[in-house]
């Protein structure tokens, strides 16, 4: 009886204390707990402004409305799983070949005007000494040629893939996912003018960048690591073992063992040496590109010699080995520490906290570099959110671009003329020519002629002399250009009770080109 009357009062107390945590948890998540936007001084309001600026491009009219009506919380958990549908985005994007074809078939299909004329002489299509025939004449065989082989120009592939980038920032729904992807492109880097990469890079994103971006780190890697864009334009598909015949040709290329280690993982402090480098690049030897085609081990072209990379051994084990490096790389303490710092850098401060950092790197080490569980982290962080933070960030080109199209309301009918506005303003799309990838730091955004760029684009935005681009009438009031924040101050200063005049002058404010 005693011990029946005990189990009682034990499931009673369980039961309790599993109600209150349930009602704790309901109570918490209501008033908005998970995010310490409060006792930073900020309103919900503010908040979802906030939010939209760091992670979204910037708030559309009547955005910051609807993302509270949702609830901050759960628009941010939203934004955090990054699946939700898009199909006003898909409507836009329209239905070019390109969306849906395979590495292969893109490199197979998208071929570019020197190859296709080279092609079209070995076949005697044209005379090979261009006897009697100009330039246009050439130019206009050459395409003939293109079409009757099924090929389809290169700036076809080109154009799309500016114009989905430009689209998916401006309408998409998954506005982190977007975010996400501009920035790991940016930290796996490729050219869009390396001639042997470029046919690659639509799907190098599509592929190796984009699904990855709330996924495990080492995902990233790989996908990378493997994808022809990266092994062309850093060199490794050419990379073999030393020749061993004389005359023979051969040779380890160690482009992007180095990059790998220096940018993409353990960072340039991360405790290598060239000999690690040189020893890496013998690991990663063999991996390789079909002419026109996907990823290809060629065990042929590896180097079979052990070898140690910082204190770990590498046997011969052909491409097994080389993945096995990448884990080493990925799961390393100074990655996490590395990939920490970047994404505190790109998120709340140009310089950000070092205790934040810290946690971050804890946070990489725990979950094996599960990237959306270290984002959760960083957004739920007191350094987020503090006022040192706030507004520390410059635009990039492209990120002002998008939150001043979103800001006032404007439609994107063709996209070239924004595109090149961006690159007008420092940075052209996916033309960054180092491996570095452009940078988000505000001293290497400004200059003299950047800044004249970015008023010039403003004045010429609101004024409708963007081609391509349809700006409502009216205009929105130019007091909700910049939610949540007062801005009486910076239109006293446009002297002015046009609103269009106004409009200029904030999108123009450093209040507006900061977030």
């Amino acid at each position: 009886m005693k011990r029946s009357f005990l189990y009682g009062r034990s499931v009673f107390f369980l039961v309790s204390v599993l109600l209150i945590s349930v009602l704790c948890m309901a109570c918490g998540s209501a008033s908005g707990s998970r995010l310490p936007y409060a006792a930073a001084g900020l309103t919900e309001r503010q908040a979802a402004a906030f939010l939209l600026d760091r992670i979204g491009f910037g708030p559309r009219p009547g955005e910051v409305d609807r993302v509270l009506a949702k609830g901050l919380e759960r628009w941010l958990d939203e934004q955090l799983k990054g699946d939700l549908p898009d199909s006003a985005l898909q409507a836009r994007l329209g239905d070019l070949p390109i969306w849906t074809m395979s590495t292969r078939e893109i490199a197979s299909t998208y071929i570019n005007y020197g190859t296709v004329l080279g092609e079209a002489r070995r076949e005697g299509y044209i005379p090979k000494d261009n006897v009697g025939m100009t330039a246009e004449q050439i130019r206009a065989k050459a395409e003939e040629y293109g079409r009757m082989k099924g090929y389809r120009p290169e700036n076809e592939m080109i154009e799309g893939l500016e114009r989905q980038k430009l689209l998916r920032a401006v309408y998409g729904e998954n506005r982190l996912v977007e975010v996400l992807t501009d920035f790991w492109f940016n930290h796996f880097n490729v050219n869009l003018h390396h001639g042997s990469a470029r046919t690659y890079i639509f799907s190098y994103e599509r592929d190796a960048i984009r699904p990855y971006v709330l996924g495990k780190f080492l995902s990233l890697v790989r996908a990378t690591a493997a994808h022809p864009a990266m092994l062309h334009y850093l060199d490794n598909a050419q990379s073999t073992a030393a020749p061993t015949k004389p005359g023979a040709r051969g040779g380890i290329n160690e482009n992007y063992a180095r990059e790998l280690m220096e940018l993409h993982t353990l960072g340039v402090d991360g405790g290598y040496n060239q000999q690690d480098v040189l020893a890496a690049a013998r690991v990663l030897t063999g991996w390789s590109v079909e002419p026109r085609g996907d990823f290809v081990f060629r065990p042929e072209r590896h180097d079979n010699s052990p070898v140690t990379v910082m204190g770990e051994s590498f046997a011969a084990g052909g491409q097994v080995e080389g993945e096995r490096l990448l884990l080493f790389l990925s799961r390393h303490r100074a990655t996490a520490r590395h990939i920490a710092e970047k994404m505190a850098a790109r998120f709340v401060q140009d310089d950000p906290p070092k205790q934040l950092v810290d946690r971050l790197a804890k946070v990489f080490l725990e979950t094996d570099g599960d990237l959306r569980l270290i984002m959760k982290a960083l957004l739920e962080s007191t350094e987020f959110w503090q006022a040192s933070a706030r507004r520390d960030k410059i635009k990039t080109p492209f990120a002002l671009a998008v939150s001043s199209i979103r800001a006032v309301g404007a439609e994107v009918e063709t996209p070239q003329n924004i595109i090149n506005w961006i690159a007008r303003m420092g940075q052209p799309l996916y033309a960054c020519l180092p491996p570095t990838g452009y940078s988000d730091r505000g001293e290497r955004l400004l200059n003299a002629g950047t800044l004249v760029a970015r008023m010039n684009f403003t004045t010429a935005l609101v004024r409708g002399n963007v081609r391509g681009i349809k700006m409502p009438s009216p205009l929105p009031d130019p007091t909700q250009l910049l939610p949540g924040r007062d801005v009486a101050q910076i239109i006293k200063t446009a002297g002015s009770s046009v609103l269009a005049v106004q409009s200029e002058v904030l999108l123009g404010s450093p209040e507006f080109q900061r977030y």
